[in-house]
């Protein structure tokens, strides 16, 4: 339901990769999802429960993940630096910092931190940042723009 009201009633954007080959797609749909996670997972904590058990079972996953590549490497550390950011302490954020810097990714936690600070008011610049330090030329993506009223999505370059 939040990314319901960020996308349809707050109206922000969500990335998209213009070319629709399933490796830019995929990319692109996990950037969304580090940005909107950045936003969203704080917000849940508004409406009471526990995430301690989703966080514990996300801390495990991304100790256990494989990298075919530097690319994949950087992408999925840049998400448990992410992690790490809005984790408050325990098990889960001492799995995913031990992961990071058995990865040698813990220099990632000052991008994530300035990631973190800014996509509730600004996700495009916060997206820029990740683009800009994943070297993804900004012309292979654009923005979708909801309009649950016109039942219409317009499509803008970043």
């Amino acid at each position: 339901m939040l990314h319901i009201q960020r996308y349809w009633i707050e109206g922000v954007p969500q990335l998209d990769a213009i070319d629709r080959a399933e490796n830019k797609v995929a990319i692109s749909n996990h950037i969304e999802n580090i940005v909107e996670h950045s936003v969203i997972v704080p917000r849940q904590a508004n409406y009471g429960g526990s995430r301690n058990d989703d966080d514990l079972a996300d801390a495990k996953f991304f100790s256990g993940m494989t990298f075919n590549d530097a690319f994949g490497l950087e992408l999925q550390a840049l998400s448990g630096a992410m992690m790490l950011e809005r984790l408050p302490h325990g098990e889960a954020r001492q799995c995913v910092k031990a992961t990071l810097k058995r990865l040698g990714k813990l220099n990632l936690r000052s991008l994530a931190r300035q990631i973190f600070t800014i996509a509730p008011s600004n996700k495009k610049l916060a997206t820029k940042k990740i683009l800009q330090h994943l070297q993804i030329p900004l012309n292979e993506l654009q923005w979708l723009n909801f309009d649950p009223i016109q039942g219409q999505c317009r499509k803008e370059p970043l």
